[in-house]
């Protein structure tokens, strides 16, 4: 007859599911973003997909000229899966400068542009020039961003992304205000739990708000 322990089943342990940062809503967001799709940001606010804009109104027509098929290669082009500092690279290889060899200018105040520049779309693999409303439109990109590009392009530099690299931040505490706070934290009595394998350090269950008022307080006039 076998023992009871002998007839027992142990239950294997549970594995510790590893975390998958692909199904991170940031990393959702930043996928989205890459491809040009529609997303929803974490704060609730939709982001609408890229898509080709209007046509332009110049005297060339640059856009009528081009298939829907053609518009919409154009516009996937950017948004392929590129990071930003890709798709800067990109759209700077579509952009000419050149310098302005004739001023006209308005009045003696008015400042003097020393660089033009040329803009062109990818239409079966070779470069086609169109104006700058039409590269705005195709590439599903504002004003803003053309000025930033024609920024590098004249001072001949590669893009970067700053992004979150900045040090304006309203909600970082200084570490000489951590250190204190930590300081704080460990003035007040603290037990130790017993049955355990590691150390293991509490604080006691009697304390409260206004006990720790009186001991930093006692500390502070000590």
């Amino acid at each position: 007859m076998s023992s009871d322990s002998e007839g027992s089943i142990t239950e294997p342990r549970r594995k510790r599911s590893k975390f998958n940062k692909s199904q991170h809503i940031k990393e959702i967001e930043k996928s989205a973003r890459q491809r040009g799709e529609e997303f929803v940001t974490s704060k609730g606010n939709l982001i609408e997909a890229r898509v080709t804009g209007p046509n332009c109104d110049c005297r060339k027509k640059c856009m009528i000229n081009l298939t829907i098929e053609e518009k919409n290669s154009i516009t996937n082009a950017v948004y392929s899966g590129r990071s930003k500092n890709e798709r800067d690279t990109y759209l700077l290889g579509l952009i000419d400068r050149f310098d302005v060899h004739r001023h006209r200018a308005l009045s003696s105040e008015s400042k003097q542009n020393t660089s033009s520049f040329k803009y062109h779309a990818i239409k079966n693999a070779s470069r086609v020039e169109v104006c700058r409303k039409a590269f705005m439109s195709l590439h599903s990109i504002s004003n803003k961003v053309i000025q930033r590009l024609n920024r590098l392009r004249e001072t001949n530099q590669s893009p970067v992304d700053m992004r979150g690299k900045h040090k304006n931040r309203g909600n970082t505490l200084d570490s000489e205000i951590i250190c204190k706070i930590h300081d704080h934290i460990l003035s007040f009595p603290t037990k130790e739990a017993h049955y355990t394998s590691t150390t293991v350090i509490y604080l006691e269950a009697c304390l409260t708000v206004k006990k720790c008022i009186l001991i930093s307080s006692t500390i502070t006039q000590a």
